[in-house]
């Protein structure tokens, strides 16, 4: 068996999978799904499925649920809380956005080797490229991490 690398997923991926209010974006999500996702081991969280469960529409609930049902699904254990707590605290991910915190927290602790993400908030960017290896090394995890918008993965710019 060929041991793939693993792409964390947060919830902003499969929401723009079929989010047609940006159409570009929409169109290299499906297609990140299509040619990427298949050369790589996808995962989700249990807070990536909690925030699929809080989308209103029922239909679009069912279809995000519906592209994960099949991945994995990493539980937040009390580890990960603890990570997420430190992440937090150091404000890689500002304190009202304890989610962020959980995604990154899911991804390091269980060794993903990217994530991929549409928030260019908190997760995309620069900053938190630079501060979280620094932050997981002093937690005890030193694999590298590379935060990513699925454009990043077909070869545009992130």
């Amino acid at each position: 068996m060929i041991n793939r690398e693993s792409i964390y997923l947060d919830t902003s991926v499969p929401s723009a999978y079929f989010d047609a209010r940006w159409p570009l974006r929409m169109e290299m999500t499906q297609k990140f799904w299509e040619e990427v996702l298949p050369g790589y081991e996808p995962m989700v969280s249990e807070v990536t499925i909690a925030e699929i469960g809080k989308t209103k529409d029922e239909t679009r609930r069912f279809e995000m649920l519906g592209l994960v049902k099949n991945y994995s699904a990493l539980p937040v254990t009390e580890e990960v809380q603890r990570v997420a707590g430190v992440f937090s605290r150091a404000n890689l991910v500002p304190e009202n956005k304890w989610e962020d915190a959980l995604h990154l927290a899911c991804a390091v602790v269980n060794g993903a080797d990217y994530v991929a993400s549409w928030n260019f908030d908190h997760m995309v960017q620069v900053r938190t490229q630079k501060r979280l290896p620094i932050l997981a090394a002093q937690e005890g995890y030193f694999r590298q991490l590379l935060i990513l918008s699925p454009q990043s993965f077909l070869g545009g710019s992130p």
